[in-house]
């Protein structure tokens, strides 16, 4: 092997399709030469308890995390001490600081055993008392969860029962991992252990033998997918996960090429067996579209007769609205990638790209390593797999503005191609009627104002991440804004911690959707804090831009907004003075600020 190639084959999206043996020389030699690699990287301090031995698998971590961007500081907890890590104040878990942890219980850790003939009320105190352990945990730290859901047992004494009834361990196992999921707090989040047996078999996932020699209850195959999944998790609890699925369209969406065959001569539709494998590959890709992911087209066509298709073709499953962007024309597309990203205002590394040419994909991976690229199998049946094992869409939890995100971006795509020109800029935005809402914090909303001042990277004045507790806190005001206009509601959209400071009002964080860019969305939240800083009696209203790769559009923007700059990323308002308000088109939904 030359001196590189094993760290192309890191980056290979077969990777897990390999031998173990191979995954693990792979993972000690990036332990020794992890100074070679030259994509970025950031450094995660992770801590791993686990109800079993984890020494094998802790070999394979950190190269399954570099394959999501991150440099892992890894601390290992003791065999099966999950409970005195978290609740001894002064145990080494609490001194490592970690930015994020790892539980891994197995079906053993349950505290509870169900009994055959228990009545309701026995049975739900047994569930009850569960949770109360987990809750009492996740209570005792502040920072992101990734755990393990109890895995299914290796036997089932009451035969197809133990599945179904009181007093089956698998129907227990079941009804506590459905408790937990229902009752964590947004910053835990589960991964389907009796999924993750079901892909490798049980009987891989229960490996006897080893269990007894050496307590860890699965083989060695087991662990190149449970690393990778956990990686993968962690990707999106850190608010890493990727956004946006970049499709071609000839021989990936459908079989055949639309510019040569005619749309009568394409492959898509339950009439052939190929047909029927695109159909329910699009079918995928729009139940991913459902859930928040954004699409966008980057395919070498005729704009005009690559449309056709979806305006005609009674096989397609996605429509012309399901797709954010399209950059449909025969330049490289790299380039075209770069246009998509821009469009979407996205970072390259929010991008996964599928096409089904190893040519085009080979060029991609060059230009562009930010951007995932996945290696397509040759049958289209296996699309989806290919697709769906990667894992890279994850998040924390799913929320109603995700569902609408699409739609977003699209009237962001809109906003894009007429800014140039000031005066139809201003009649578009008169036109949209837009309004935005102001609100306190609540608990239903609480899910969504944690995860947009986690993920949001481009305005985000500080980058500083917030717990639940946090936001609560009584020294601090949350200001919640949703918007809405003729169009669609957006939900919530941006979020401004504020505290009070004698006579400033300082802006803890501020941050705002990128689906909303270009709205002049700023300047109106601008006028409600002037408004709520007038009402609780300060002069000033000050913040703290911590400038990074990714938020440097945020310099000028606070310079648009009249910020005086102090040095050193401090910046004020004298409110006192006349303030030059910057028309915005949107109304202000009025509340009582000063509650805020």
């Amino acid at each position: 092997m030359s001196d590189f190639q094993w760290i192309d084959q890191l980056y290979d999206n077969d990777l897990l399709s390999k031998p173990y043996n191979t995954i693990q020389k792979l993972a000690k030699r990036y332990s020794q030469y992890s100074n070679e690699i030259q994509r970025p990287k950031q450094t995660l301090k992770v801590a791993l308890l686990c109800g079993f031995t984890s020494d094998f698998l802790v070999d394979l971590l950190p190269l399954m995390f570099l394959r999501h961007g991150f440099e892992l500081d890894i601390y290992k907890g003791g065999y099966g001490e999950i409970v005195s890590e978290f609740l001894v104040l002064d145990s080494a878990l609490h001194a490592f600081k970690p930015d994020l942890i790892i539980i891994l219980p197995t079906h053993r850790n349950l505290v509870f055993s169900p009994l055959l003939g228990a009545m309701d009320d026995e049975h739900g105190k047994a569930l009850q008392g569960e949770l109360a352990i987990w809750q009492e945990l996740w209570g005792s730290v502040s920072v992101p969860i990734v755990q393990l859901s109890f895995d299914p047992p290796p036997s089932r004494p009451l035969g197809e029962l133990d599945g179904f009834m009181t007093g089956g361990l698998l129907n227990y196992v079941r009804q506590v991992n459905r408790l937990l999921v229902d009752s964590a707090p947004a910053r835990v989040g589960f991964i389907d252990a009796e999924y993750i047996a079901f892909r490798v078999g049980l009987e891989k996932w229960h490996d006897a033998h080893l269990y007894q020699m050496s307590k860890q209850p699965f083989s060695f195959d087991v662990l190149p997918i449970l690393s990778h999944t956990i990686a993968a998790r962690s990707q999106g609890m850190m608010s890493r996960g990727k956004k946006a699925l970049v499709l071609d369209l000839d021989n990936t969406l459908w079989g055949g090429v639309i510019g040569d065959d005619g749309i009568e001569g394409i492959v898509l539709g339950p009439e052939t067996a190929e047909g029927e494998a695109f159909t329910e590959f699009q079918k995928y890709v729009k139940e991913l579209a459902n859930r928040g992911v954004v699409l966008a087209i980057c395919s070498k066509n005729d704009i005009d007769i690559a449309m056709q298709v979806f305006h005609k073709h009674s096989g397609m499953v996605l429509n012309e609205s399901d797709i954010a962007h399209f950059e449909v024309n025969f330049e490289d597309k790299a380039t075209n990638i770069r246009r998509i990203a821009k469009a979407l205002n996205i970072g390259l590394d929010s991008l996964v790209f599928v096409d089904d040419n190893p040519v085009e994909r080979s060029w991609v991976e060059e230009q562009l390593t930010d951007v995932l690229v996945v290696n397509l199998p040759d049958d289209p049946a296996d699309y989806i797999r290919a697709l769906d094992e990667l894992n890279v869409f994850c998040v924390q939890r799913i929320t109603n503005e995700d569902l609408d995100r699409n739609k977003s971006y699209q009237a962001l795509g809109e906003i894009t191609k007429i800014k140039k020109d000031d005066n139809a800029m201003s009649i578009f935005l008169q036109n949209l009627k837009s309004e935005i809402i102001i609100e306190q914090l609540e608990d239903s909303a609480l899910d969504r104002v944690v995860q947009l001042l986690s993920k949001t990277n481009q305005f985000n004045l500080t980058q500083k991440r917030y717990s639940i507790e946090e936001l609560k806190d009584n020294r601090v005001d949350v200001i919640v804004v949703r918007l809405r206009d003729r169009t669609q509601n957006y939900g919530i959209v941006s979020v401004v911690v504020t505290n009070n400071n004698n006579k400033y009002l300082k802006i803890d964080n501020w941050v705002m959707s990128c689906r909303v860019f270009s709205r002049r969305l700023e300047y109106a939240i601008q006028e409600v804090l002037i408004e709520k800083s007038k009402q609780v009696g300060c002069q000033f209203i000050s913040l703290n831009h911590k400038v990074t790769d990714r938020n440097g559009i945020l310099t000028n923007i606070i310079n648009d907004l009249g910020y005086s700059d102090l040095g050193n990323n401090q910046y004020k308002i004298d409110i006192e003075n006349e303030y030059k308000y910057t028309e915005h088109y949107i109304n202000i939904m009025k509340m009582e600020l000063s509650q805020l």
